[in-house]
Formats: C-alpha cells, sequence, structure tokens
C-alpha cells in the first residue's frame, strides 16, 4: 500500500483535510520514541485503471519549517526525511500565503514528490482576492489544487489529482537560485525574497480593509475586554463540561455497575465460580472499568468544547489573552484551559495538555493542574464544612480551593527555576480565521481524542483498581466480602499506618482515616463514603453489634438497572440551567449532606467527624490540606504516567505526596500540636525536595527542550 503524508503550518487546516479524506477509518497512536500524536488512516484515490485504490494517509504535526526544535517538529522532520512517504500533500492557508510558502519552499529543495493543497479558497473570494492557483503550480513546478474539504466534490477532485500524482511521481522544479552557503537569517531572507516574486505574479488583491476576523478581534483581544471574555468563554466550558457532562454520569456508572460489576458477579454466581474469582473480576476489574465509563462522560464534553473553540478559531486568541500571566509562572497561555477544566476533573484536564507544543509546557502545566480542586473532592469539602463551619460551610470550601491555586501557582514558580530550568518556548501562534463550527469535524476530532483516552486511561486504571479492590475486600482470614470494614487487608494496612498519619492530624483510634485515604485513591469522593461506613461499623460494635450485620442482597435485574440508569438523564437534565450560576454544583452537594444527616440515626456523619477530629477546625483543615494535595486517583495518575512517563509520572506522584504531608504537618504544628519536630522535618522535607529538583534540572534541562 502506497503512503501519502500531509505537512503544513499549524491551523492551516490539515486536520479537516485529512479528516475529509480517511473519514472514519483512522486511528490515533504515538510516533516511536515520542509522545507526540501519530495520525493515521487509510484513503481511496482514483487508480490508472480507472478503479479505486486504498492508500494509508498520515497526518504530520503542524510545523512552520524543518529546524527540529520541539518534539512535534522532530517527529515531522525524521518522518519526512526517512522518505517513507510516496507523495506528500502540502497544505497552504491561502489567507497567510507568504509565511505558508516558506515551508513548501523547504519541502521543494528536499525534491519530495509533492502536491500543494490550498484551502480558505472562501474566504479570500470574500475578501476580494484572486488567486491564480495555475500559475502557481507553473512556478512550482507541481500540482496545485484548491480544495474545500468539507465538500465532497472537492474531495472527489483532489482523489483524482492524488491517483495522478502518485502515478507519475513529480518532484518540484522551481528554481532555487539563491546561493547555499548563506548563514540562516541571509537564507530565510533568500527564500522570502523568492516567495514575494512569486506572489506578485500570482496574487491579485485589493487595498486593505478591515474584515470580519479582525473586527471582531478588535474586541475579544482588546487589553481590557479580552481577560474578562476569555474568562467568560472558560466559564461556560466549565459548566458544559461538568453540567451537561454530569448529566450522563450517573448513567455510565449505573451502566458500568450494571454489566461490568453486579451483572458479571450475578452470572458468575449462578455458574458457581469460586468467591475469589467473583472478587477478582468482578469486584476487582469490573470495578475498574466502571471506574473508566465515568469519567467517559465529562471527558467527551470537554473533548467537545475544545473541539469547538479550537475549529471557531478562538482557542488561538484565548491563549495570546492569557499569556502575559501565564509567562508569569513560565507557560504559554494556553496552559491556563487545561488548569481550568481541573477544576471539574484532573483526568481531562491533564489529556489537555496534549494540545501544548513544547514537553517543558506539557511537563510544567501536568504538575500544576491536580492542584486544582477537583468535582470529585467537593463532597469531602461540604460535609467537613457542614460538620465544622456549620454556620457557613462555604467558607471552608472556599479556602480549600484557594489553597489549592496559590500552591499552584507557588509550585509553577519553584519548578520553572528548578526541575524544569531554561526559558520557556518562543509563543508562536497562529490567528486563523474564524469560521462557524462544522459538526461533522468537530465530533470526528472529539471521538479521536475519547478513544485515546480510553486505551491509554484504561491500560493504567483496571490493574491499579484491581488491585486495591481485592486488598479492599479480601479479610485477614482470606474470606471474601469485607469492603470497606475493618477486617479487610486494606483495613489492616490503614491501622498500620496511622502512626505516619498523625502529624497531620489523624489520632491513633482514627484509623478510618487512614484508610479513607487509600481508597481514595479509586476516585476521591470516596474519602467520605469510607469513613461513614467504617465509624457506623465502630458505632455498632460500641452498641453490641447492632447494624453490622449485612442486609439481605438485592435482587439482580439486567433490564432494571438499565432503566434505573437511563432514568438518571431525566432527572439529572433538569438541573443543568440552574447550575450556570453553580457549575460545581454546591447546592447538590449541601443537599447530599443534608441527606445524609437526615438519614442518621444513632451517630450522623457530622457527629462522626466531630468526635474523631476533636480538635476542630484547624486538625480538620490540616487533615483536608493532605487530601486536597495528595497523589490524584488512579484515573489521573494513570493519564499522568501515560503522558508524562513513568520518570516524571513517578516525581509528580512523589512530589504530590510529600508536599502534601509536609503542609499539612507544618500547618498542624503552627496550630494545633506545636510540635517543633514535625515543624522542621515538612520544612526539611520540602526544602530538600527543591533541592534536588534543581541539581537534577540544572543537569537535564536539555531532555525538556
Amino acid at each position: 500500500m502506497k503512503t501519502i503524508g500531509i505537512v503544513g503550518n499549524p491551523n492551516c487546516g490539515k486536520t479537516t483535510l485529512f479528516n475529509g479524506l480517511t473519514g472514519s477509518h483512522q486511528h490515533i497512536g504515538n510516533w516511536p520514541g515520542v509522545t507526540v500524536e501519530k495520525k493515521e488512516g487509510w484513503a481511496k484515490v482514483a487508480g490508472r485503471d480507472g478503479g479505486g485504490e486504498a492508500i494509508r494517509v498520515v497526518d504530520l504535526p503542524g510545523v512552520y519549517s524543518l529546524t527540529a526544535t520541539s518534539e512535534d517538529e522532530k517527529a515531522a522532520l525524521e518522518y519526512i526525511q526517512s522518505r517513507e512517504a510516496d507523495l506528500y500533500i502540502n497544505v497552504v492557508d491561502a489567507t497567510t500565503l507568504e509565511r505558508n510558502l516558506y515551508l513548501t519552499l523547504l519541502m521543494c529543495e528536499l525534491k519530495a514528490p509533492m502536491v500543494v493543497v490550498v484551502t480558505m479558497m472562501d474566504i479570500v473570494r470574500q475578501r476580494h482576492i484572486r488567486v491564480d492557483l495555475e500559475r502557481l503550480s507553473r512556478h512550482l513546478g507541481v500540482p496545485v489544487i484548491g480544495v474545500d474539504a468539507t465538500k465532497g466534490r472537492d474531495l472527489k477532485r483532489l482523489r483524482m489529482a492524488l491517483g495522478e500524482a502518485l502515478a507519475a511521481a513529480r518532484v518540484p522544479t522551481v528554481g532555487l537560485d539563491y546561493d547555499r552557503t548563506l548563514d540562516d537569517i541571509e537564507l530565510a531572507g533568500a527564500r522570502y525574497a523568492l516567495i514575494e516574486s512569486m506572489l506578485k505574479d500570482v496574487v491579485v488583491s485589493v487595498p486593505h480593509k478591515a474584515y470580519v476576523s479582525e473586527k471582531i478581534d478588535r474586541v475579544v483581544l482588546n487589553r481590557i475586554l479580552g481577560v474578562p471574555l476569555f474568562l467568560g468563554v472558560m466559564y461556560l466550558v466549565f459548566w458544559f463540561t461538568q453540567a451537561v457532562g454530569g448529566v450522563f454520569i450517573d448513567c455510565f456508572d449505573g451502566l458500568g455497575d450494571t454489566v461490568f460489576v453486579s451483572g458479571l458477579g450475578w452470572l458468575m454466581s449462578r455458574a458457581h465460580a469460586p468467591e475469589w474469582l467473583i472478587a477478582l473480576l468482578a469486584n476487582g476489574a469490573g470495578t475498574a472499568v466502571q471506574t473508566v465509563m465515568t469519567f467517559l462522560p465529562p471527558v467527551g464534553f470537554m473533548f467537545l468544547a475544545l473541539s469547538v473553540l479550537e475549529d471557531s478559531g478562538y482557542m488561538a486568541r484565548a491563549a495570546f489573552v492569557m499569556d502575559r500571566f501565564m509567562r508569569w509562572i513560565g507557560l504559554p497561555g494556553k496552559s491556563f484551559v487545561p488548569m481550568l477544566v481541573g477544576f471539574g476533573c484532573s483526568v481531562p484536564a491533564i489529556m489537555a495538555t496534549r494540545t501544548l507544543e513544547s514537553k517543558r509546557d506539557r511537563f510544567l502545566t501536568v504538575f500544576m493542574a491536580p492542584f486544582m480542586s477537583c468535582g470529585a473532592k467537593l463532597p469531602v469539602w461540604t460535609l467537613f464544612g457542614a460538620a465544622f463551619c456549620p454556620q457557613n460551610p462555604g467558607k471552608l470550601v472556599f479556602l480549600v480551593y484557594v489553597t489549592g491555586i496559590v500552591l499552584g501557582i507557588v509550585t509553577g514558580l519553584v519548578l520553572k527555576h528548578t526541575l524544569f530550568q531554561g526559558a520557556p518556548t518562543h509563543f508562536i501562534m497562529e490567528l486563523p480565521p474564524y469560521h462557524c463550527p462544522r459538526p461533522r469535524h468537530i465530533f470526528l476530532h472529539a471521538w479521536e481524542r475519547l478513544k485515546i483516552f480510553i486505551y491509554r486511561a484504561g491500560r493504567f486504571i483496571v490493574p491499579m483498581v484491581l488491585v486495591l479492590g481485592v486488598l479492599n475486600t479480601v479479610g485477614t482470614d482470606g474470606s471474601i466480602g469485607h469492603e470497606d470494614t475493618n477486617e479487610s487487608l486494606l483495613s489492616v494496612v490503614g491501622k498500620a499506618i496511622t502512626p505516619v498519619f498523625e502529624p497531620i492530624g489523624v489520632e491513633p483510634d482514627n484509623w478510618p482515616a487512614s484508610v479513607a485515604i487509600f481508597t481514595g485513591l479509586f476516585a476521591k469522593e470516596s474519602v467520605i463514603g469510607t469513613m461513614k461506613g467504617l465509624y457506623g461499623q465502630q458505632a455498632a460494635e460500641v452498641n453490641g453489634g447492632e447494624g453490622a450485620e449485612k442486609g439481605e442482597e438485592e435482587e439482580y435485574s439486567f433490564y432494571g438497572g438499565v432503566k434505573e440508569a437511563f432514568a438518571t438523564i431525566p432527572a439529572n437534565l433538569s438541573a443543568v440551567f440552574w447550575r450556570l450560576a453553580d457549575p460545581l454544583d454546591m447546592r447538590g452537594a449541601e443537599a447530599e449532606v443534608e441527606d445524609r444527616e437526615g438519614a442518621a440515626e444513632t451517630s450522623s456523619a457530622v457527629d462522626s467527624l466531630r468526635r474523631h477530629f476533636p480538635k476542630g477546625f484547624h486538625q480538620v483543615f490540616s487533615f483536608l490540606l493532605f487530601v486536597l494535595l495528595y497523589v490524584p486517583c488512579l484515573a489521573a495518575t494513570g493519564v499522568v504516567y501515560r503522558e508524562i512517563g513513568k520518570f516524571y509520572g513517578t516525581i509528580i506522584v512523589g512530589y504530590l505526596t510529600v508536599l502534601g504531608w509536609s503542609v499539612a504537618a507544618i500547618y498542624h504544628a503552627l496550630t494545633v500540636s506545636g510540635s517543633v519536630t514535625y515543624l522542621v522535618v515538612g520544612s526539611g522535607l520540602i526544602a530538600a525536595m527543591f533541592g534536588g529538583f534543581w541539581a537534577y534540572g540544572r543537569r537535564h534541562k536539555v531532555d525538556l527542550i
């Protein structure tokens, strides 16, 4: 099968062309040795016999030149130099011909067989500019075709031209008569001089006037209005991801339980499978699959929102608007979007860092994203707020959010001078014309990204959740069915490590809090469920064992489970629009707390928390600091390892955990215990950690260019 490579500047229309040629016949992986996406697919072109010929299509990362300074440029350059492709499609934006043709000349110098595809022709026609593609073809010596990749007839013409080009294998014949001994700047000037001479013969334009995109940019990029508008757009994205995507979370969670947990367990019980196997496959692997499924709605809707912003042309403007503030931290403006998404869920936030060009920028953003308190932690903050700030529970919630943001900024400022030393990459951002978002392109692009998430996150989540799930269900006597009880192996581990958490406010008899930290690795909201369950069991044991026995298991019904899962959609949908003013669903979380309190009899959740944290607000806040900062849930951790590798993934896990313990221990020492020892130990750990980062970053900063 022959191969065609698509090359061009960022935002020139490569992805739209790739999607138009390949449709659903595509997949995404990584280039060998790097984490840059490798998009491949297959398409049919006109064959020599008049029939269709299948070809392989590779969409290369967008580059401005063939000088490899970033990871994506390196991947594109190595592929081009390998001569693996039989033909290249050089995509050129008609609205910025001079800049785009620079890459075209570089491809011509390589004598690579090529077809030039000119996009955005409709926009230049609206501007009353005429581009003579036949004359441009004569200058370059290769076929030049104007294409609207969203129109079937244009794609048909392109397939015909590609078939002819593959048969002829024409190489460029443009006259490159400048002196090759010139230095880089002089050589670039000679190339632009040649481009200018070609465009004088190819382009006929009218006197410049303000076009629609420029008129919109006068407001969008305004120094005063730009930031408020950007924050408003990001607020809508956050609402869309959390509120609209959240409508389907309960449904996916219910379906996951019905099929992979309860359903699989029921089938295996009917088949008389041993309990240990049921625990391993249903409660272990099944729970892992269910965990992945619950993340699909917010992740999918996040990708939809980002695809709309990218396709409309606004994403480039958003990066431009926030660039000044983010530069202070050591990041480009584009890093602000993943961090904002992190308030909803760390998983899509970390995935969103793939839009950043530089490895250094991606890694630093990934390190900062977990500090943005995700929505899964909100029930924890709200319940503790109701227990220890009953008059104003929002006070505690707000304080935790602000603390996370401040520590995230501090992390960025410190790491840019230690672990990620070196100057930030130059911020080069094309400002494409505004477009009306194209539904087919948006959904296809979002689906591509979602498939990557399912594959990459699942590879890490399933085995990790499986191990913790087994520990949580297997008892000390080897029996099964001890989830969230003090007989489980996980509880034994929790009791053993409770002394480690004493400096952060966990009393010796409060071992359920230690176990909750472990189960919080599944999902942060599990912290509350675990503590409530174990506190309730403790109370039952004190009262002579009342309530310790499990109730009868409900009869399994596949259709009932599916029906109940889908029934959650209309119920959740009714709350979507009022969540415009409450995207974090504070009202819903508070109502959940009230439901818990109302259902409690002998020992409410609030009373249990107060008994186990007897020293009040500061003791609680120490514990919550650790919950806020320690290693994120398994889903997020799995994505971190996949995005930045095992080495840096291990560093971030260790960094967050050590920082969380140290900050919490310092706060507890200053406000509650007065322990000079833990004050010194916590401060020493942070200093040693940052010192190690500085030493390593100074020696290995080249690795992140």
